[in-house]
């Protein structure tokens, strides 16, 4: 059986992975992070002598046995939990409260993670987060094109860099996240830093990651699966709401996608990347300058494929499904070798 874990939104991909996999004669289950903190009953068993685990999700019943690959899809999303009252009207004490339950939450995860170690796994859980600095690095090394990059808490030093690049843009350092206030979301998004941005801000600030500001020609968002890579090119610079971050999807009239033919010199340096980063699938961002450039920015272990797939008819959930079958087979192969 493969053993799926995912969230519950934005998650249309493990649907379709999950209908291709029975589709093809094999056997999955899914559980979402958010079920740890639900009204969904789960217990973590291991047995008196500490050999095989049971696992009952949701009223069903499984063991370590049954379950010959893990793909970790995505995680829980537990900063959102809060305690419904406040502990005696203490804010400060239901803050804290909220901190311990937030890390027992999460140290469940990992303790499910952990029973299901010797598994194979497509994308292990400390694999889904990326460092950008960390990418870029390893980019740069093995001859791919990267930005100009700062991080930085000074706004001189940030002046500075300004200075030497013309124009800058600004980033999350880590993954970006929403924000909610009432029923709208808020999220956070690639945004040019004007010399009067900066000017506004206090000497010091909070840490802040800038790169240089790359005129597009187009962007290219390619999923890399087991060495095989399946690229698009997006027009995003067609359209002023989304030519600095084609996230902000314009959804009356969404930017022109189309399938992409990546040189092959390219393609062996993002092979060459991922495996530097020990990563068995992700999804790679670059720009294609005005000038000729093709520039790699970063990748999210845990990327959208369906972005990519369906426009470019690349029926990506159909190969992560014969991917995910195939180490199946061979961890049964392996056993029955045993």
């Amino acid at each position: 059986m493969i053993l799926i874990f995912s969230t519950e939104d934005w998650e249309r991909s493990t649907e379709d992975v999950m209908d291709w996999i029975r589709a093809l004669g094999g056997d999955c289950a899914r559980y979402n992070g958010e079920d740890l903190i639900g009204e969904r009953e789960y217990s973590l068993e291991l047995s008196e002598q500490g050999g095989e685990v049971r696992l009952d999700l949701g009223g069903a019943e499984i063991t370590t046995e049954d379950v010959h690959v893990v793909w970790y899809r995505r995680g829980g999303r537990f900063s959102s939990f809060t305690v419904h009252s406040q502990v005696g009207g203490h804010h400060e004490t239901s803050t804290q409260l909220d901190r311990h339950m937030r890390s027992e939450m999460a140290s469940t995860a990992r303790s499910l993670y952990a029973l299901l170690a010797d598994a194979p796994w497509l994308t292990r859980p400390d694999q889904a987060s990326g460092n950008k600095v960390a990418a870029l690095r390893a980019a740069h090394a093995v001859g791919l094109d990267v930005p100009a990059t700062i991080i930085t808490n000074s706004r001189a030093q940030l002046e500075a860099f300004h200075r030497r690049c013309g124009r800058i843009i600004t980033k999350a350092i880590s993954d970006g996240t929403a924000f909610y206030l009432g029923e709208r979301r808020y999220t956070m998004y690639t945004e040019e830093a004007t010399s009067e941005d900066i000017a506004q801000l206090p000497e010091t600030f909070l840490p802040t990651l800038a790169q240089e500001f790359l005129e597009k020609e187009y962007e290219v968002r390619a999923f890399y699966l087991d060495g095989a890579c399946y690229p698009m090119a997006i027009f995003s610079q067609r359209d002023p709401r989304t030519a600095i971050d084609f996230r902000r999807y314009n959804m009356v009239k969404p930017n022109r996608s189309v399938p992409y033919r990546l040189s092959a010199e390219t393609r062996e340096r993002a092979r060459a990347l991922m495996h530097r980063l020990d990563l068995p699938t992700g999804s790679l961002d670059f720009v294609k300058t005005v000038d000729g450039r093709l520039v790699f920015l970063e990748v999210n272990p845990v990327g959208q494929f369906g972005m990519v797939s369906k426009p470019c008819n690349y029926h990506i959930e159909k190969r992560v499904a014969e991917h995910l079958l195939a180490l199946g087979a061979n961890d049964l192969g392996e056993l029955e070798d045993a």
